[in-house]
């Protein structure tokens, strides 16, 4: 891959983070030396992963568990294989004894102690339980100042990574006509596209974790589309088209707990 190359399948949204990551594979390999990053979005990963090839570096990624989707990644010279023990991921579990907890409201409660997004990887929520990945430098700081999500007082501990499975996706197979983000949305949520289409001029749709405005914005493999009120859907692979020229997609459907 080459500058011109990545023009192919590089969004313009996405430019920064490739030069970023460009700078990172450049000092790896000046320094001759690893590094690692905060958490990374499936994309980013992506990202990294085709940049350090490219520069003769690997990335390896882990996130607290086998199944994470937000990753930590080491960027490096030669092929060192990392342990887990490595990433520097501590799994948090917060606790409450009243009411249930909300993927939302656990999230904002963390951003709303002032924390950076990417120090936080994969949310679990498990009724009146969430395990949060974070990274193991902010974790004297939540035990400080992370008492509470949404409306309720929690409490803080510790957990081992067997407590962690990550998200669990359900395996679907779709038709679409295209690889549009309304046409995809249409098919896994069984919506018309008209309705596809005004969720995603609502607000309510994001791709790779970062809200989209066009209903026709092209996806691909590798991505994952969020709708409020529904879940995700994860891009798997395109497995060929029909005899009518639809494209048949594996996807990955995990359903929203709100």
């Amino acid at each position: 891959m080459n500058d011109t190359s990545t023009q192919g399948w590089l969004r313009p949204s996405e430019q920064s983070f490739y030069r970023r990551a460009t700078d990172l594979t450049a000092w790896v390999r000046r320094e001759m030396n690893w590094k690692l990053t905060d958490f990374l979005s499936p994309r980013e990963f992506q990202i990294v992963e085709s940049v350090a090839r490219r520069d003769g570096c690997l990335a390896v990624g882990y996130g607290g568990a086998a199944a994470s989707e937000r990753l930590r990644a080491y960027v490096m010279p030669d092929d060192w294989q990392p342990q887990k023990e490595d990433f520097n991921i501590t799994l948090l579990q917060a606790q409450t004894l009243e009411g249930e907890l909300s993927h939302g409201a656990v999230l904002g409660s963390i951003l709303g102690t002032g924390i950076d997004r990417r120090k936080i990887g994969d949310i679990e929520v498990r009724e009146q339980s969430a395990i949060v990945a974070v990274c193991q430098d902010i974790v004297p700081f939540l035990q400080t100042h992370w008492v509470q999500a949404g409306r309720h007082a929690i409490s803080l501990t510790v957990t081992l990574d067997d407590a962690f499975v990550g998200p669990q996706y359900d395996d679907e197979l779709v038709s679409l006509a295209s690889l549009r983000i309304d046409a995809l949305i249409g098919a896994c949520c069984h919506w018309s596209r008209t309705k596809a289409k005004e969720a995603v001029e609502r607000g309510d749709v994001s791709l790779n974790f970062t809200e989209v405005s066009n209903a026709d914005e092209p996806v691909g493999t590798g991505d994952i589309v969020s709708v409020r009120h529904f879940g995700r859907i994860r891009i798997h692979e395109t497995i060929g088209e029909s005899k009518k020229g639809r494209l048949r997609i594996k996807v990955g459907i995990l359903k929203s707990n709100h």
